[in-house]
């Protein structure tokens, strides 16, 4: 957006802000922060008075905020989907399997109901508009640009109204099919692998995230252990040496899992560093429900998805098969036979993947910056031919 908005000789204005999601009172401390947010929206609007603001969804406090200070001054709102959603009972089975994992105690249920109490107390004092869903957008933004039509077709469901919505794509399909990457040479030589072993991409997610949190983040890294002694034995038996990346989510700290680098043989732990990168050099991926997963079939790698333990099969079976996966890998024999036949094959992409949603014409930044300028200029947009056809 902000390389769009410099070609284009726009100005552009990044809004970043807190959020106290590690905290027992996130509700609270959010709420209280959003008294002062709600200022400083208005102050930044009436300053800099922009033609559109852009954001990711509209569904949390601090989006519904910034989507209504702009309706009372007339400027447009736009959603960007830029991760996959997920089916409509998604959340509410998610909230199910939180609170059966939480071992409420008696003391805790009367904390959990205090806060509830509270919470809703200065939610109503504080007049912030109200929000339900939690898939991606409610319908308050003016319009909403989605990565495929499964989601067009969800959003619809939950009650957007249809006129709103536009399918424009993912840029990661985009960047996946076109982007320029160095050499596999040079980018193991960037991340210090000096070698010709067969190198394995695990795609980390945090379970543990109070968004979710539905095991504790010991338990997490221990089954991540368990995966990764598994591979250098597996390996091992093979007679082959082996390169484990564990690439972490944006939100997972380096220092959570460093232990890693002390019990587990050949591993690398990467926080930050480009995605496409790893992936090119990596001959087989590996993960849970990550976004990334699609970048991973798009680029013809191999993809296993691991659904090997009990807290995560709903989620994982939900989201893989959005993600374009058709079968999940169940168990370490599962696991055992599936490696094997990676060796035997070269490591070619097996028959595991169905790219049904991906929007893959390379026209998402064409997409994105016609629609944008659009709205910039003529507060409508005007080039609906763009959109793609309806996916059956």
């Amino acid at each position: 957006m902000k390389d769009y908005c410099i070609k284009s000789n726009l100005n552009y204005i990044k809004l970043k802000y807190p959020l106290f999601n590690n905290s027992k009172f996130a509700s609270i401390l959010n709420i209280l922060f959003i008294g002062v947010f709600k200022l400083q929206v208005k102050k930044i609007l009436q300053k800099n008075n922009p033609n559109l603001i852009i954001q990711t969804n509209d569904t949390n406090l601090i989006n519904n905020v910034i989507v209504s200070t702009a309706k009372k001054k007339n400027i447009l709102t736009l959603v960007i989907q830029w991760a996959q959603t997920a089916p409509e009972d998604y959340y509410l089975k998610l909230k199910s399997l939180n609170t059966n994992h939480k071992e409420l105690t008696k003391k805790t249920h009367i904390t959990h109901w205090f806060l509830h109490k509270l919470t809703n107390f200065m939610l109503k004092i504080s007049q912030i508009p109200k929000f339900n869903k939690k898939s991606l957008a409610q319908g308050n933004s003016d319009y909403v640009f989605v990565i495929n039509d499964y989601t067009k077709k969800l959003l619809i469901k939950q009650g957007v109204k249809k006129e709103k919505i536009y399918i424009s794509g993912s840029t990661a399909y985009d960047d996946a099919l076109s982007i320029n990457l160095p050499k596999r040479e040079e980018i193991k030589k960037k991340i210090g692998i000096n070698n010709n072993n067969i190198t394995i991409l695990f795609i980390s997610q945090p379970f543990y995230v109070k968004d979710i949190r539905i095991m504790k983040k010991e338990k997490q890294i221990q089954y991540i252990k368990d995966i990764i002694v598994f591979f250098n034995n597996f390996y091992q038996t093979q007679n082959k040496e082996v390169n484990i990346i564990l690439k972490l989510h944006p939100v997972e700290l380096k220092k959570d899992y460093i232990e890693l680098t002390d019990s587990c043989k050949n591993i690398l732990i990467l926080s930050d560093f480009n995605n496409l990168e790893l992936i090119k050099i990596s001959d087989l991926c590996v993960g849970f429900s990550s976004t990334l997963l699609q970048s991973v079939i798009i680029m013809k790698k191999p993809i296993l998805c691991l659904n090997m333990i009990p807290e995560l099969k709903f989620i994982i079976e939900t989201q893989s098969k959005i993600s374009g996966i058709t079968q999940d890998i169940k168990s370490w024999n599962e696991l055992s036979k599936t490696l094997k036949i990676l060796e035997e094959n070269g490591y070619q992409q097996l028959d595991n993947v169905n790219m049904k949603n991906f929007v893959l014409d390379q026209k998402v930044y064409l997409r994105l910056e016609t629609w944008i300028h659009e709205l910039l200029f003529d507060n409508h947009i005007i080039s609906t031919n763009l959109e793609p056809n309806e996916q059956e």
